[in-house]
Order: C-alpha cells, then structure tokens, then sequence
C-alpha cells in the first residue's frame, strides 16, 4: 500500500488549443559576430487557424524586433509565416517572409516534440528527421526527457543534433511545459553551428522564449 502512495505518478500532456487561440513571447538571443556581441529581442505571436484529427496550421508573427550591435540599435522589419504541424508539434511545411530550408532547421533544433503518450519523470522519447523529407534539410534527431514537475509545470530537456553534414547544428534545450494546456510558457537554448545565411559561417548562440502573462 506505501509503495503505491510513493510510486511515481504519471502524467500525460498535449498540446490543447482551439483555432483563434494564441501565445506572444518575448524573444531574447545573444550571440557573437566578428568579435562582437549582439542581442536581438522580439515579439513572437503564434495564433492557431486550423485544428485537424492530423495537426494543426498556425501564423507566426515576429514584431518589434530590435537588434543591438554594439552601441547601435536598429529596428527590425516584421515577418510573418504560416506553419503546418503534426499533431505531436513537428513542422511539416513553413509558407510565407524569409522560408528557406534555414527556416525548417532552425525549427526543428528549438522544436518541443509531444510524446504522446503517458510519462513519468526520467522517461525519454525521440524525434527524428529523415534526410529526405525536405530539400536541402540534413537529417537529424532530437532526444527529449521529463526532468521533474512542479504545480502542474513540467521541466523537460532536449538535445538535438544534425547528422551527415561537416558543422552539424546542436542545441541543448530547457522546455518548461503547462501539464494542464500543453503550452511551452518558457524555453531557454543553446546552440551550437547556427546557420544564419547559406553564405555565411554559423555561430553559437543562446535564445531564451517566455511566454507574456
């Protein structure tokens, strides 16, 4: 009887929300450029369009972006994409301002995968990319797993790499995660080989995602 008051509880979580429903983040990233620290903050508004048996279709929308380089401040134009996802949170197309295949990258390396299924803390689950699945997007994997849960908020870890490719992207990611909604309210990354351009070399980075109360 004790071992069942002790034993560990588990706990199921995805992603419920309704078309119209939206997030707004603060966005932080630090990197550094030609020896130089930069920071760039935005505001990120995801906003659900559609919800299918299969997954969902929402608008991204980056604003008030400001990027400090140095002593000069500069603002930011606005940009905007429409995404498609899979019911458990991975990308399936990105449509809109700036979409190459850096934009898919850069998603699935900060992308917080559902397990779908129950969980207790120190499970784990994966999440792969298959080479051929997008033009130009190297395979990759994702490796998730429950730290701990507190007051319905559940700590989650990932880290992801590409595979195949000379300066793979990596990222080690804190994903802080509503038991009760299924919304990501914070995410702090850090990245290795960030790719910025397909001319230039890629950087490391940190990023930090907070949910605005």
């Amino acid at each position: 009887m004790l071992s069942l008051l002790f034993a560990p509880q588990a706990i199921e979580f995805a992603l419920k929300r309704a078309p119209a429903d939206s997030i707004t983040y603060s966005a932080t990233a630090s990197l550094t450029v030609d020896g130089q620290a930069v920071t760039v903050t935005s505001k990120i508004t995801e906003m659900i369009r559609a919800v299918k048996s299969d997954g969902y279709t929402l608008s991204v929308d980056v604003t008030r972006s400001m990027v400090k380089f140095g002593q000069q401040t500069n603002p930011q134009p606005n940009v905007h994409t429409e995404r498609s996802y899979t019911t458990l949170g991975k990308v399936e197309k990105i449509m809109g301002d700036q979409v190459d295949s850096l934009a898919y990258r850069r998603d699935f390396s900060l992308a917080f995968i559902y397990p779908g299924k129950s969980l207790k803390v120190g499970d784990r689950w994966t999440s792969a990319v298959d080479a051929k699945a997008f033009a130009d997007v190297p395979a990759s994997v994702a490796k998730f797993q429950l730290e701990s849960v507190d007051k319905q908020v559940a700590h989650v870890i990932s880290d992801f790499t590409e595979i195949g490719i000379s300066k793979p992207m990596k990222t080690h990611v804190e994903f802080w995660v509503d038991v009760t909604t299924g919304k990501v309210t914070r995410k702090k990354a850090k990245i290795t080989n960030l790719p910025i351009t397909p001319e230039t070399n890629p950087i490391a980075a940190t990023i930090e995602y907070v949910m605005d109360k």
